[in-house]
């Protein structure tokens, strides 16, 4: 064992995801939202903070006025990606696939294979909705411009999750305009949802993933269809609240023949690995922050050993696409993941904290002691994985609780913010440093002396202190893996 046990009295009991969905389901009376708009709010208080360079895309149409709220919360601009469910003959209810605008079509091969379906009848129902497709960009575009998504973080947002063909649809579309990033955020889903989408988008958000989810309209207490008018409305209102929002762009056209059309098959599992896919939330009375939790994404894969927890630079957070990227380098070798804010929404916005190590270190060692409390990570042994500000903040955290925590990874670290905790860490500790970024360099040069035996300091050649040089990161990711695994390994033996 690398971790103290810790022990916990009757009154350090926080809620699990569990008796949070119980409790949500008695004060509605059984249900979890009272209507669409509910859920819009409810979704974009668990969103936090977002990047305000972030596009708000709704689903046609029920995911419209879901969409709206959040967009409206965060004062972001709303737009839709249009695409239609592909109805299962007799079971009209169950998608088997999506099509989408851009001669995007997505089919589930099981629900197929499951209800016996030919190519023939694939194609006619495949053929009827794109028309769907077509008549509805008509119609929207008509009256309201596309906006540009290229270089910009996008948010996608339907009312919940059944078979999740449609929002596959939607994720293929948006990202052929080369977003910035992708996430997907929606008020209800069935448990394990996130893992038929893959690398579709780069982070997944659900309120609530009830065991017993059948369909997404039982857990809401009005669910009526939404019209044409409506869901017009919504959008028209919300792009006359924010002005232009942004360059307008001609989007890819769906007026085209099937034919041409280059159609993407996606085999949705019909028995997905074990593996964990959730949202962490850590309560406000064990963060120290004022009522407002610390929200974080863990992702373990199947068989994996070992939790990297990530620690923060300065006005970075669980929604950069930096550390969504590193994090999935991380999950595909197998090796679990906690991108996890290290400040609260209310607190983002406050410079100082964003600075201050002693705080960030402290809620490292915090959030490493809570995760001894989650079933899904309490088997697991822990590192820290730093950037810049962040990395000092890791090594401090690494030196105040030699127990818990392997080994750190320091990107870019501002080691010289930890200078009087480096002889205290006890575990090795890997150094990478961008060939350009020369100060930093230096800087980590210096604390090597410092550092237990077994550490190492890696050099990027070529790359600047964000390693934003085309594979820059990727080598980052790439060294960081090979020395999580390397240790872990270790310590197994």
């Amino acid at each position: 064992m690398f971790r103290r046990q810790h022990q916990h009295t009757a009154d350090e009991h926080h809620p699990t995801d569990s008796e949070r969905l119980h409790t949500q389901l008695e004060h509605h009376g059984g249900w979890l939202f009272e209507d669409r708009a509910d859920a819009g709010r409810q979704l974009a208080e668990r969103l936090g903070a977002l990047d305000p360079n972030t596009v708000v895309i709704g689903i046609p149409r029920g995911g419209v006025p879901v969409a709206a709220v959040v967009a409206h919360h965060f004062g972001l601009p709303l737009d839709v990606v249009i695409v239609r469910k592909l109805g299962t003959p007799g079971h009209h209810e169950l998608a088997l696939g999506a099509v989408g605008e851009g001669g995007i079509t997505v089919v589930s091969e099981p629900v197929v294979r499951q209800f016996g379906i030919d190519p023939d009848r694939l194609r006619s129902i495949e053929g009827r909705e794109r028309l769907e497709v077509q008549r509805r960009e008509t119609q929207i575009r008509s009256v309201l411009d596309p906006i540009g998504l290229t270089g910009r973080s996008v948010l996608i947002v339907d009312d919940g999750v059944a078979t999740g063909s449609t929002l596959l649809a939607a994720c293929r579309v948006v990202r052929s305009h080369e977003p910035q990033r992708i996430i997907v955020a929606v008020p209800v889903a069935p448990p394990g949802w996130k893992l038929q989408f893959g690398d579709a988008a780069d982070a997944y958000m659900a309120c609530f993933t009830p065991e017993d989810f059948m369909a997404v309209g039982q857990w809401y207490r009005s669910f009526p269809p939404v019209e044409d008018d409506e869901m017009l409305h919504d959008l028209l209102k919300a792009r006359e609240a924010m002005g232009r929002p942004g360059d307008l762009i001609t989007m890819p056209s769906s007026q085209m023949p099937s034919s041409q059309a280059q159609p993407t098959r996606v085999d949705t599992p019909a028995d997905p690995p074990t593996a964990i896919d959730e949202e962490l939330r850590v309560p406000s009375d064990i963060a120290g922050t004022d009522g407002e939790p610390l929200l974080g994404y863990l992702s373990v894969p199947a068989g994996a050993t070992g939790l990297v927890v990530f620690a923060h630079g300065s006005g970075s957070g669980r929604m950069s696409p930096r550390n969504l990227e590193v994090a999935a380098t991380f999950n595909e070798r197998g090796l679990g993941t906690l991108v996890v804010d290290l400040l609260s929404v209310s607190e983002q916005a406050d410079h100082d904290k964003a600075f201050d190590i002693d705080l960030l270190a402290g809620r490292v060692g915090t959030i490493c002691r809570h995760l001894q409390t989650v079933p899904s990570a309490a088997h697991l042994s822990i590192a820290l994985f730093g950037g810049s500000t962040g990395a000092a903040a890791a090594l401090q955290a690494a030196a105040a609780d030699p127990d818990r925590i392997v080994t750190v990874v320091a990107r870019g670290g501002r080691i010289d913010l930890a200078a009087g905790h480096l002889d205290q860490v006890r575990c090795p500790v890997l150094l990478v440093v961008g060939g350009h970024d020369e100060w930093v360099l230096t800087l980590n040069q210096r604390a090597m002396a410092s550092l237990p035996k077994g550490s190492e300091l890696e050099v990027v050649p070529g790359a600047s202190h964000l390693f934003s040089e085309p594979g820059a990161l990727e080598r980052v990711a790439t060294l960081a893996a090979d020395w999580f695994s390397a240790r872990w390994q270790r310590h197994a033996h």
